[in-house]
């Protein structure tokens, strides 16, 4: 097994500009075939981004923030909470992620085949949030279970051409995912058509006792 506290010099590269939220980067790049990295010299203020790896397994302690873009069949360890509390997945094929640590939020895009693994005596279900991917799952409690994708379509019954964004939770009622279509509320806010239908009956709810308030008699002072 080949350790390494840190990746060599030939794996970084420049990475993209995340902005000074997330200075300095740990930029891997290119790695292929290696057993295990070990990712130990990463602290909670470093953002760790993966690029175009391939064959390789990595243990990625606590960061600033997980990025994982364009690798293929690798298997990423996370062994503590990013400080965003976030793991990003982008254009990435056949990996498998363990979780030992709770991650609130798992994000993918334009990807295939991932498995995330995690243990729920230490961290419960995470939120999935992803588009344009298919054959994603969970392992829970030992057994795997598909993120269900959701075909989106217009009134005309056909499949909108947009890209959509879906959230998967888990439903422990029915022991599954539940998958439901994003949309944007107000200044872009994102939740789901089931959760502004459910916001809007609790709007008229209220509007509903206010006028009703309203229509009360009032009486003058002197008769009270």
């Amino acid at each position: 097994m080949i350790r390494t506290s840190q990746p060599p010099s030939s794996f970084f590269s420049n990475p993209p500009n995340f902005g000074q939220q997330f200075r300095p980067v740990v930029n891997i790049t290119g790695v292929e075939g290696r057993e295990i990295i070990e990712c130990s010299e990463v602290n909670f203020k470093q953002l760790i981004y993966l690029r175009s790896c391939c064959h390789s397994t990595f243990r990625v302690p606590r960061t600033a923030k997980i990025i994982i873009e364009n690798c293929k069949r690798c298997v990423f360890i996370i062994t503590a909470v990013p400080v965003s509390g976030t793991l990003e997945i982008i254009g990435s094929e056949d990996l498998q992620v363990k979780i030992e640590e709770e991650i609130p939020t798992i994000t993918i895009d334009t990807s295939a085949r991932c498995v995330v693994e995690f243990n729920p005596a230490t961290c419960s279900i995470p939120r999935f949030f992803w588009s344009s991917c298919s054959e994603l799952s969970a392992v829970v409690h030992n057994q795997e279970y598909e993120i269900p994708p959701e075909l989106s379509l217009n009134p005309a019954g056909e499949q909108n051409a947009t890209i959509n964004q879906y959230r998967s939770l888990w439903d422990p009622s029915i022991s599954s995912f539940l998958t439901e279509l994003i949309i944007r509320e107000g200044a872009g806010y994102p939740t789901t058509q089931r959760e502004k239908n459910i916001a809007d009956e609790r709007e008229r709810r209220n509007l509903a006792r206010l006028s009703q308030l309203a229509s009360r008699p009032r009486f003058p002072r002197n008769m009270i």
